[in-house]
């Protein structure tokens, strides 16, 4: 092995076995031998983002298809992912004029922001005609308000990090949103807070599912969710990925993939599932950086 030194933040050192050149948790040796997934058809509005076609998509429809993404979002998550004002009156004036439901929650700043109105979506298809018909869920989301921010948060360091190319997002609102024969097997029963798809530098695409943990559940219902994402074909060499607020989230729920493994209910350890704590997560990918040296295979 060699040592390099990269721009990486301290305290990362647990992450040392990965190849520096991809982010901690995506570069394994399997990834040239993961043939490439190509993206499904089908996939493609969050590429057009990026593209010429979206050039003349009104910023506020964008505003309005990412609330729409994400189901419950602040006015600070939308200066954020954009990083198109300054000031957050302006942002406040716009969502207000899309329509965008503002909700006073707690001592949050401008409150929470969701869409209450399938006119809403509608309008949406007007310059996205391939995007489902998210499912308008109103107040019903507040129950989940405190995970959706924090999720928020780590879509868009994720997709604003240089350590990573994004080339598609699925959100757990867009999944829920697919007809059931675009959702390749999952149901209500188990959606992932995300999808998403790296792509690599030979222009091929690589799927990793995205989970964000702020609490824990029961050891029995991650036995389930563990043993769905392991008789998946496309769930291979750890790539389900589980951000975890805590170390203390972190080691349960590597305790209970070893149990399961104990159990004969797991083919193995380190096959399917990578671990991460938040704060690990927020130095690999966040803005600033600092000196650190890697380990590298």
């Amino acid at each position: 092995m060699n040592l390099l030194s990269l721009t990486m933040p301290k305290g990362i050192n647990q992450l040392a076995l990965f190849d520096c050149s991809r982010p901690p948790f995506l570069n394994h040796n399997f990834v040239m031998r993961n043939g490439g997934l190509k993206r499904p058809f089908g996939i493609g509005m969050e590429i057009q983002d990026k593209g010429v076609l979206m050039n003349n998509v009104p910023l506020k429809i964008k505003v309005l298809k990412y609330v729409a993404d994400q189901g419950v979002v602040t006015v600070q998550d939308v200066m954020d992912y954009f990083e198109q004002w300054k000031d957050p009156h302006t942002v406040r004036v716009t969502m207000i004029n899309s329509g965008i439901t503002q909700m006073k929650y707690g001592s949050l700043r401008f409150g929470i922001w969701f869409i209450n109105d399938k006119k809403l979506i509608e309008r949406l298809r007007i310059y996205y005609p391939d995007l489902p018909r998210y499912k308008v869920r109103g107040v019903s989301l507040l129950s989940k308000v405190p995970h959706s921010l924090e999720l928020n948060k780590l879509r868009t360091m994720l997709e604003k990090s240089d350590k990573i190319d994004i080339s598609d997002w699925w959100s757990e609102e867009y999944i829920r949103a697919l007809p059931d024969h675009k959702k390749d097997g999952l149901t209500a029963h188990k959606v992932p807070d995300a999808i998403f798809w790296r792509k690599r530098k030979d222009g091929t695409w690589q799927k990793f599912y995205f989970e964000y943990e702020r609490s824990l559940k029961s050891p029995a219902r991650y036995g389930r969710i563990f043993q769905f994402y392991a008789k998946r074909k496309d769930v291979k060499d750890r790539n389900v990925i589980y951000v975890c607020e805590s170390e203390q989230i972190r080691d349960k729920l590597v305790k209970v993939e070893q149990d399961l493994v104990k159990g004969g209910r797991l083919n193995g350890v380190g096959q399917h599932f990578n671990f991460i704590v938040r704060s690990d997560f927020n130095k690999a990918y966040g803005r600033i950086k600092k000196e650190v040296k890697l380990w590298i295979c």
